[in-house]
């Protein structure tokens, strides 16, 4: 009889050694598993965050471009259907004038890109044969462009209309 409860006591023991095995390697995966998980949920914000600012770079660069596109094939239609209106004299003018309105802070030459001007060109302006100073070009558009003063310190036009050369 003693030769069974031992028997028996080393069964129980090597049952409970099993069973507690067992446990420890259920927690184990458990454990390893939710880890897995975490790592995964961090994974995908990262992409996600990567994913919208690359939409957001990628918006911005659409943006950009299709106003610079917009602007381009604007002003070129503008000039291809001015070329159809306006003869080689209005083409080939240098001289124009200078138009200053005061009200709305505005100064507008009577030249244009049809003409040659271009964003940053400086054009000469005078009062009769005096000359009175310098305007730059902000904004060119077909026949007319908007201009400011080269030395914007200097309130030099007290005339609303001046003549403008360009060379």
């Amino acid at each position: 009889m003693k030769g069974v409860i031992k028997k028996t006591l080393i069964i129980g023991i090597a049952c409970n050694a099993a069973a507690f095995v067992c446990i420890v390697a259920v927690f184990y995966f458990l454990l390893n598993s939710q880890q897995a998980r975490d790592q995964e949920i961090q994974d995908l914000r990262e992409k996600l965050l990567a994913v919208g600012t690359e939409k957001d770079l990628a918006a911005q660069k659409a943006d950009d471009l299709e106003e610079k596109v917009g602007q381009s094939i604007y002003l070129e239609k503008l000039l291809q259907e001015s070329n159809e209106v306006y003869g080689d004299e209005e083409k080939n003018r240098r001289e124009g004038f200078l138009w200053i309105d005061r009200k709305n802070d505005t100064l507008l030459v009577t030249l244009g890109a049809l003409n040659g001007l271009t964003a940053g060109m400086r054009l000469t302006v005078f009062d009769g044969d005096q000359q009175v100073g310098f305007v730059k070009v902000e904004t060119p558009l077909d026949v007319i462009s908007y201009v400011y003063p080269s030395d914007p310190q200097k309130d030099i036009f007290e005339k609303n209309y001046y003549r403008v050369v360009f060379e």
